[in-house]
């Protein structure tokens, strides 16, 4: 019997073909290449103290680096040419929309405290500086320096700069450096992890770091090799937010660097075993002496206030031992507002206490008289053995700046003027309970608030019916049979690999290679009896709600840290013995580990104590696939194998091989390395041809908006509008003409707004004589160039990611109501000349969502002088377009085919993807007809524009923007997005959803339309037309004039751009007569 299938059938299997493919290359678009990787690493300094280095220069080519002066060359470097970044560039107050590009170079190297360089300083501090002398507690002894400082130097951003670090190896062993806090979601392999995502940098190596800013708060770096961090190798980072972001911005007046604070213990010569001071910002009391803490020849770190002013402080502990440590400072209370850099709803308290690795940020308010006071650092645990204490100088401004405080730096822990007992947060000291709630207990619930007391500013990223894939982690410790006592995740104690994961992801096979509890079990390993050692890797699914419940087997706490995301802390206890702890799954089971509802604001952090013998609740989205390290940060334990790998991937291997193979072979093979069959797919590499597109195609360079415009020598302008709903919009802006010199002249507002799958690029791609940009301002206009949420330069929100699911919950209406209508707000309280009105002038889904906005929210016309929509589209009965009537059937209703494809992102910018479009829209390829509905192909195109668009599009949209379309055509209405009936009813009051009330756009709105525009067909235009109250027609005559020629004609400029500007000036002419 043989079965035949329709014509439709096979469309859609052609549409599932392509949609597999590029939802893989959407997941695998955060994992570089790996062969940039290799040439980055090898990229090496030619210094005499390292004769076997051959090369000198970075090899490698910053695609984040626009504008700035990076040096290639380090054969001639002179580590004394390295110093603080007091005066660099970025070190700034942060303003709404405006970041920038930040470059800095960190050389790591051998130095001592007390080393030859230091002659005054031994006897006077103030010429410490000056000779670059570690003088530390006044013992000598050997660190490692960055830029000739202990901690090394703090680096200051603002929230969305772009940062490029290099990182020369001066040292005589390996490095790297890790930016803790940072996600490096689009940048996984600048983690910093050796053998993990990157290879180590070797003696006489520079390596460029180069990531995004991603968020803001009081992060640090810091070496991620052996003990180098406890050898001095780490400083802060800090990155600030503008006024107006900032949830705390009111309750401080200053945040001045000279008040962030690390605290380290640190050992002596190379006896790394044991504990032998705690010093502040490298400073502190000699306990080896027998002198007074008041004696002049110790050395304090000192913090300068003014009587009357409150100051924003940092704190971050750099712990090396198993010292926590408890922060206050005398007669002051501390206003906490920020934990591991994520804001939190302040607590007012006596002081904190840290374990490794985390940080508090806190308001004091200089309210005492004016004289010195005390902070005071006291050490727990390992430092308590030792009774090690620290302190530093608050000094007020009127007290002598030489004197110290009176009294010893513990002296009582009572506050002045309080009857009751201190209030301290985040206490180490758990104890379990005695009764059977097992729930988590300190000393005193009303003398201190733990951990997970502490809420955010920020509800937590899941809705309450979210479930959540539990994982069970342990903490633990075994005797090797050499003695030697070894640290253990999952009772398997880490070793480090001899290839790099991240970058060697595809020369091994898992199974063979990870170890992990699953993968010991097969072999018949039993890790609770015997010692197992190994890679240890836990692989997670990407994209899932992960709950992590980790078990401390061990007395002492342990700060566990995890690279790559920020969980929530939902769940915190103590239960006291071993063997709840080993069957903490059965006791989960039974409902004996309480979590907090998700109603409540659960603490955000990266790193977070474990009890001893007790238990975290982790939770998090798995929203950012790569090899993120999990591991405790105290220094000793890292070392000592308490690490492990979660491996956060995608699935979609297989998706690959067989929608490519049958993509090659439909398109006659024009993807294949050259000299391969092109009928024989044996033996072919597809994760190389992903990973390397550049070997098959080369692509122009990847120049921004801003590029283009400066690249014509017009002034141009980024900035950074944020909605109603939370998205961050990034939108160009040419203010005036260097040919006019008009930057004073009255300059009215014009908003340009792109087509779907386009960009700001679009609009000036035609270069200065043909693009409409150009044109406008050449004609004494102020041009705002607009992008929708989604595309290329609006991937931020102010607390969702690009990963996470929520962010693509979006159609053209959002588009419409929230970011049309922002950007006109901010071009208008902008422009600074008092204007109440623009021009506006869209392209395609341009102009649905001007209808949207001005029909939702019809106060919006009066601010609209003149709208020009260019290929309107609005209903769509009758178009043309042969895409649509494939997919419409299937998509363009609440079927379970688009219930699968929503909010999702498609079609990102990927050199992958333009790989896959050249391919598929080649002469011999059998989509050729689908691509001709974007372009045109018959020479009426102007060739340098379509070649420049050709690398910037697709720019990235949401999937509910092209089945909102498919909706329209299906419904034949022009309305809001249909949820289905159940959510229509929540969303509209009824089961269909509401028609746009065009008649409600009053604004003068000019249609320009074509014959042979098949998605905006002649009757759909009129259709819509009759609607609107104030229109014009404008009828293009050319009978060949495409939805494509409206951008990119070789006679744009005399069919539109020229008549446009001409209504717009007669209406200026008019106003100002």
């Amino acid at each position: 019997m043989i079965v035949t299938k329709s014509k439709s059938h096979y469309r859609w299997h052609r549409i599932c073909l392509i949609w597999c493919l590029v939802n893989f290359a959407l997941a695998q678009q955060n994992q570089q290449p790996e062969l940039e990787l290799e040439q980055e690493s090898a990229a090496k300094i030619d210094w005499l103290t390292f004769p076997w280095s051959h090369r000198n220069k970075t090899n490698k080519e910053s695609h984040l680096s626009a504008g700035l002066q990076l040096k290639d060359d380090y054969g001639q470097a002179d580590i004394s040419s390295f110093s603080g970044f007091e005066r660099h560039p970025c070190r700034r107050v942060c303003q709404q929309g405006q970041s920038q590009s930040c470059y800095y170079q960190l050389v790591v190297h051998n130095y001592r405290r007390l080393g030859p360089e230091c002659q005054r300083c031994q006897f006077d501090e103030r010429a410490c500086a000056d000779e670059r002398c570690i003088y530390g507690d006044g013992v000598a002894s050997p660190v490692m320096a960055v830029n000739r400082m202990v901690p090394g130097p703090a680096i200051e951003l603002c929230e969305n700069d772009t940062v490029v670090i290099d990182v020369l190896n001066y040292l005589n062993e390996p490095t790297t450096m890790h930016w803790h806090g940072i996600h490096m979601s689009r940048s996984p392999e600048m983690d910093g992890v050796a053998h993990v995502t990157q290879y180590p940098v070797e003696p006489g190596e520079v390596f460029r770091y180069e990531f995004l800013a991603d968020r803001s708060g009081s992060l640090w770096y810091h070496s991620h090799m052996g003990w180098q961090r406890g050898f001095g190798v780490a400083g802060n980072l800090i990155v600030r937010q503008p006024h107006q972001a900032n949830p705390h911005a009111r309750l401080y007046d200053y945040d001045l660097v000279e008040h962030a604070l690390m605290v380290q213990d640190i050992f002596y010569d190379y006896d790394i075993q044991q504990v032998r001071n705690i010093l502040i910002n490298g400073k502190g009391r000699n306990h080896l002496s027998q002198l007074p803490d008041q004696d002049a020849r110790h050395r304090y770190e000192r913090l300068r206030v003014t009587p009357g002013y409150r100051y924003r402080m940092r704190v971050v502990l750099n712990g090396i031992f198993n010292c926590p440590v408890e922060f206050s400072i005398e007669q002051h209370k501390l206003l906490i507002i920020s934990t591991d850099g994520n804001d939190i709803e302040p607590v007012l308290a006596d002081g904190f206490f840290l374990t490794s690795a985390e940080r508090f940020d806190f308001v004091l308010e200089a309210n005492q008289y004016a004289k010195n006071y005390w902070v005071r650092v006291r050490g727990y645990e390992q430092c308590a053995d030792r009774k090690l204490y620290q302190g530093a100088v608050l000094s007020y401004r009127g007290a002598a700046r030489s004197e110290l405080p009176q009294g010893d730096i513990l002296g009582s822990r009572q506050p002045r003027d309080q009857d009751g007992p201190p209030l301290f947060i985040n206490d180490f000291r758990y104890k379990p309970l005695k009764n059977s709630s097992l729930a988590l207990r300190q000393f005193s619930k009303d003398q201190d608030v733990g951990t997970l007391s502490l809420r955010s500013v920020e509800p937590v990223p899941w809705s309450s019916y979210t479930k959540f894939l539990t994982y069970y982690s342990s903490l633990s410790t075994r005797q090797a049979p050499n003695g030697e006592l070894l640290f253990q995740i999952d009772e398997i104690s880490y070793i480090s690999p001899g290839i790099s994961l991240l970058q060697g992801r595809h020369l091994y096979k898992d199974d063979g290679y990870y170890s992990n509890r699953s993968s010991l079990a097969a072999q018949g390993r039993n890790c609770a009896r015997e010692l197992c050692e190994g890679v240890h890797v836990m692989r997670l699914p990407a994209y899932r709600a992960i709950e992590m419940v980790v078990a401390n087997h061990m007395e002492p706490t342990h700060p566990i840290h995890l690279h790559g995301y920020t969980f929530r802390l939902v769940g915190q206890g103590v239960l006291g013995n071993q063997n709840d702890l080993k069957n903490i799954r059965e006791l989960d089971r039974r409902g004996r580990l309480p979590r907090l509802s998700n109603d409540y604001a659960a603490v955000a952090k990266d790193t977070v104590q474990v009890p001893g013998l007790g238990y975290v609740i982790l939770r998090f989205i798995s929203d950012n696939p790569g090899f993120w390290s999990y591991h405790c940060h105290i220094e000793a334990h890292t070392v000592q194998g308490m690490f492990a790998v979660l491996k956060s991937r995608a699935n979609m291997e297989k998706c690959l091989i067989a929608a490519l193979s049958a993509l090659c072979l439909a398109t006659v093979a024009r993807c294949a390395p050259p000299g391969l069959d092109p009928f024989n797919f044996d033996g072919v590499d597809f994760y190389q041809l992903f990973n390397d597109p550049d070997g098959h195609l080369k692509l122009n360079p990847r120049l921004k908006t801003d590029d283009l415009i400066r690249a014509h020598e017009y002034p141009a302008e980024l900035h950074h509008v944020t909605t109603e709903d939370g998205y961050i919009i990034g939108v160009f802006r040419i203010p005036y003409s260097h040919k006019l010199q008009n930057q004073k002249a009255h300059r009215p507002i014009v908003l340009l707004q792109h087509g779907i799958l386009g960009s700001s690029d679009n609009w000036i791609t035609m270069g200065p004589d043909n693009a409409l940009a150009f044109q406008l301002v050449d004609a004494g206009y102020d041009v705002w160039i607009g992008n929708a949420r989604g595309n290329t330069y609006s991937r931020n929100h102010t607390w969702l990611t690009t990963q996470h699911p929520y962010f693509w919950r979006f159609s053209w209406h959002e588009i419409g109501y929230f970011d049309i209508a922002a950007m006109i707000d901010y071009a208008l309280a902008t422009n600074g000349q008092g204007q109440k009105s623009i021009h506006y002038v869209g392209h395609s889904q341009g102009t649905t969502v001007f209808l949207a906005l001005m029909a939702s929210r019809p106060e919006y016309n009066a601010k609209i002088k003149t709208a020009q929509l260019l290929a309107p589209v609005a209903y769509m009965d009758n178009m043309d377009f042969p895409l649509a009537h494939a997919t419409g059937p299937y998509l363009g209703h609440r079927t379970s085919y688009a219930l699968m494809l929503e909010s999702m992102e498609f079609l990102p910018y990927n050199d992958f993807l333009l790989l896959l479009l050249y391919n598929t829209c080649g002469p011999d390829s059998r989509f050729l007809k689908y691509c001709k509905q974007f372009h045109s192909t018959d020479g009426r195109t102007n060739s340098t524009a379509a070649a420049i668009n050709a690398i910037t599009t697709p720019a990235g949209v949401s999937t509910n923007q092209f089945l909102h379309y498919l909706q329209e055509q299906q419904s034949g209405h022009f309305r809001e997005y249909d949820f289905g009936k159940k959510k229509n009813l929540i969303v509209y009051g009824a089961e269909v959803p509401p028609d746009y009330p065009t008649h409600l756009i009053t604004c003068k709105t000019h249609l320009w339309y074509s014959d042979n525009d098949e998605m905006a067909a002649v009757k759909d235009v009129e259709r819509l037309a009759d609607t609107l109250p104030n229109k014009v027609m404008h009828h293009m005559d050319d009978p060949l004039w495409h939805h494509g020629d409206f951008a990119t004609n070789w006679e744009v400029r005399k069919y539109i751009n020229d008549p446009i500007i001409k209504i717009m000036n007669e209406f200026e002419d008019t106003l100002r007569s």
